[in-house]
């Protein structure tokens, strides 16, 4: 630029005004003062100096420099022929809270920012000398096809080139009427993966990385953290559809699984309430709840699904138990302090001295018109695709002979540039997103990966993850806290089964009453089996066969010992412990009363016994064929054992409630082994009610048949009404339900055979024991007694010779014992 000074003739005392020359007094004097307003360090403190240095930086910066380059002319001012006008083109919602005739608060903040960072390129480069600049900012409001009026308003401006959209289903529809003018576009928002397609959109290029990289990067996070089931819910517009592919590509061939995707309608265009209706989200997080999946990814724009957080946090799925991840889409300033713990991932912020000066350039800005938010990451990639568009028209004019500024702006030089990934591309040059290296075949720039989440007092956005572009590698950076209350547990991401799996707990009231209940029984059991040892010379006990009897305690014993099966967390031993527990049990009571009942019914409905006969009627005999009935229990149990032994199986309720079940590995097998064993029983069952009635009519002293007869009742109304109900009630009633009909239906058999088999023995020995006591003894009566008195002693002493061993017995007919 040519010096509008006049020249001086050296040597000369008088200027060609006239006025005498200044003598050197007045050439000193002028020089002093002259460095006095010029040089205003010369009068300030150094910490008034170190207060107004950002100030004069900025006023340096936007003040006209002596820089060859372009000239910024305002949006009001009308343009001349060699006006190169930019458009700028973004969403403003009606529906946010920081409204204002330029828009919302993040566009305002852009379009400030785009402005003033303008500015700064004409104050220090030499880009497009004798042009001017105008940018032009026209906001769409809510719709696509308002973004399209927009589109068409700016092209019928004559810009030549376009920022924006903003929003991927916006600019997939306004990037065909810039590529219909053969108007370069360019974006920093959208990053649909369709938009690399170089057929579809030739004259497209964006500052920001496509959705196939940041799907890259938000899997390789996943599994970094150790997740490999996550849930998606996404917008079913360009952005959502495009992303949801991407990931489902990205995860293909990797550990990670999506358990559910669910899919919302776009409310871009919608009524701007409707992303704050909780209710209309509760279908979605109730198909995720019941999936059983705590690892949520959110593929959407921020302002549109508010209203989910809001249904999440009631049905408590904001708490720590759950991760929820965003794309770049979901950051916001609006709704932070209300999801705490949420994370989102984002390029790479730029870096850089032309990042540095821009972010402190834009924030001195902004807070001289008191705007107190911050730059958001999406206004550096809108800075850095003006700045490209620049330097690639400026390349363009260099580069070609004959093209002028006046030919640019008219839009003569439209259709004319080359690929935009490669006119546009200044992979050295620091913009305020960084370097921006864009691929020839995509238009995509490459970039690493930071993930924020929302925690900290002020509940904002802070880096705590890196993902790096070229190693692939994540790298944690900060403590990661998770949920409402900001635990510092990386949570599961499937259910952990102890927290949700019913169990009856050994120091429950449930648990702890059943033990106690079973300790009774087993008490009882050890004090009648004493009972039995110390009174097994008494006749009414020898008659009963006191090993057989024995034999028939140990039977009832074993079912006691079931509950310590049954309460905490089953194993493996636990289930074959308690097939054998409760089986052989069973076998063994009833085996015992067939075979008393069986020898009863030889003795007094033979018509004679014989030496065969007798030969069969001992203990001996007895305990041979109880053993005999008991080995076909124990064959079935061992095969069962060894071939596909029941192991715990965790059964599902709902979502958030299990139980578990002691099955095999073969259903069939199971049912094989399960019905064996219950036929064999069901015929113990039948022979015992059948010999109950066949000797319901021998001597009083030996008719046991109306007590094995109750014996036989109670374990028959148990197997009609107990087993089924416990076969097909399992996940139907509760698991403490079940186990108290189990327990229930146990003791009921124990102390049923207990007290009608060997109480009543009891019973007999303790009545005659208590009547001897009552009646004067036969030895020691006095003389001049009548003989009807002694009469009435001798026949109380012949009838109970047992009470009494040195009384003679009558004869009578006995048992062999």
């Amino acid at each position: 630029m040519l010096s509008s000074r006049p020249s001086s003739t050296t040597g000369s005392r008088h200027d060609n005004t006239g006025e005498r020359p200044l003598g050197r007094r007045d050439l000193h004097l002028q020089q002093s003062m002259k460095s006095c307003h010029t040089s205003p360090f010369n009068m300030l403190s150094p910490r008034r100096l170190v207060r107004l240095l950002p100030l004069l930086l900025l006023q340096a910066l936007l003040l006209p420099g002596p820089s060859t380059a372009f000239r910024v002319l305002d949006e009001n001012q009308p343009p001349t022929n060699t006006t190169i006008v930019l458009g700028y083109n973004d969403a403003k919602y009606s529906f946010d809270t920081q409204v204002s005739p330029l828009g919302s608060a993040t566009y305002r903040i852009a379009v400030y920012s785009l402005r003033v960072w303008l500015q700064y390129l004409a104050n220090t480069t030499d880009l497009l000398p004798g042009a001017t600049v105008q940018l032009v900012a026209n906001p769409f409001k809510d719709t696509i096809a308002d973004a399209i009026v927009t589109t068409l308003q700016l092209l019928d401006r004559g810009a030549i080139g376009i920022v924006g959209s903003g929003f991927s289903s916006a600019t997939k529809l306004t990037t065909l009427l810039t590529e219909a003018k053969r108007v370069p576009q360019c974006d920093g928002a959208s990053t649909n993966p369709d938009l690399s397609d170089k057929t579809k959109y030739p004259y497209f290029f964006r500052t920001i990385p496509s959705d196939n990289l940041q799907t890259v990067a938000i899997r390789d996070f996943v599994l970094s953290m150790g997740w490999r089931r996550v849930a998606i819910i996404s917008q079913t517009d360009a952005y959502g559809t495009g992303i949801l592919k991407a990931f489902q590509d990205a995860v293909a061939a990797s550990p990670l699984t999506i358990i559910s995707v669910q899919t919302t309608v776009s409310q871009l265009g919608t009524i701007p309430d409707g992303s704050y209706n909780a209710s209309s989200w509760e279908a979605y997080l109730d198909n995720i709840r019941d999936s059983n999946v705590f690892v949520v990814l959110v593929f959407a724009i921020a302002q549109q699904v508010e209203g989910l957080f809001e249904a999440a946090a009631k049905r408590g799925m904001m708490s720590s138990k759950y991760v929820w991840i965003g794309s770049d889409g979901m950051q916001s300033i609006r709704f932070s302090s209300r999801v705490p713990g949420f994370m989102v991932t984002l390029p790479f912020d730029g870096n850089g001295p032309a990042y540095d000066a821009f972010t402190s350039i834009a924030k001195e800005r902004l807070r001289e018109i008191s705007m107190t938010i911050g730059i958001t990451s999406f206004t550096s990639n809108f800075a850095a695709c003006m700045e490209l568009l620049l330097r690639g028209f400026d390349r363009f004019l260099r580069t070609t002979p004959g093209t002028s500024i006046t030919d640019l702006a008219a839009g003569r030089l439209n259709g004319l540039f080359p690929n935009p990934a490669i006119l546009f591309n200044f992979p050295d040059v620091f913009t305020p997103t960084g370097k921006v290296n864009l691929d020839p075949l995509t238009g995509d720039p490459t970039s690493s990966y930071n993930i924020f989440s929302i925690q900290g007092d002020q509940k904002q956005f802070v880096p705590v993850a890196q993902w790096d572009a070229q190693t692939r590698q994540v790298t944690i950076t900060r403590t990661i806290l998770y949920g409402t209350d900001e635990s510092t547990v990386t949570p599961a991401d499937d259910i952990v089964v102890a927290d949700y799996t019913a169990i009856v707990r050994l120091r429950g009231g449930l648990g702890a009453s059943a033990i106690a209940l079973n300790l009774i029984a087993m008490l009882l059991i050890t004090a009648t089996a004493a009972f039995f040892a110390v009174h097994r010379h008494n006749p009414i006990i020898r008659k009963s066969s006191i090993p057989n009897m024995h034999m028939m305690l140990v039977g009832l014993l074993l079912p006691c010992f079931d509950v310590f099966t049954m309460v905490g967390t089953p194993t493996a031993m636990h289930c074959i412990a308690d097939i054998w527990l409760i089986g052989l049990g069973f076998v063994v009571v009833l085996s015992a009363l067939a075979t008393k009942l069986l020898r009863l019914y030889r003795v007094f409905n033979g018509i004679q016994i014989t030496a065969s006969l007798r030969k069969g009627l001992s203990n001996i005999d007895l305990l041979e064929q109880t053993t005999l009935s008991i080995l076909v229990a124990v064959a079935i149990l061992l095969v069962w054992t060894l071939v596909d032994p029941p192991k715990p199986t965790l059964m599902r309720v709902s979502s958030l409630s299990y139980y578990y079940t002691c099955s095999s590995t073969s259903t069939a097998f199971q049912m094989a082994m399960n019905g064996g064993l219950t036929a064999w029983i069901a015929l113990l069952l039948l022979m015992c009610t059948m010999l109950a009635f066949a000797t319901q009519h021998v001597r009083a002293d030996f008719n046991e048949a109306k007590m094995v007869g109750l014996c036989v009742y109670s374990q028959v109304v148990i197997g009609i009404v107990v087993i089924p109900l416990l076969s097909t009630s399992a996940g139907t009633l509760s698991v403490g339900a079940l186990f108290t009909i189990k327990q229930t239906a146990i003791l009921v058999v124990v102390f049923t055979t207990l007290a009608a088999v060997h109480g009543s023995k009891i019973n007999a020995v303790l009545e005659a024991d208590n009547k001897s006591r009552s009646l004067v003894p036969c030895h020691g009566h006095g003389r001049g007694r009548s003989r009807f008195r002694l009469q009435r002693q001798r026949t109380f002493c012949q009838s109970d010779a047992h009470i009494h061993p040195g009384i003679q017995r009558w004869p009578t007919r006995t048992l062999t014992e």
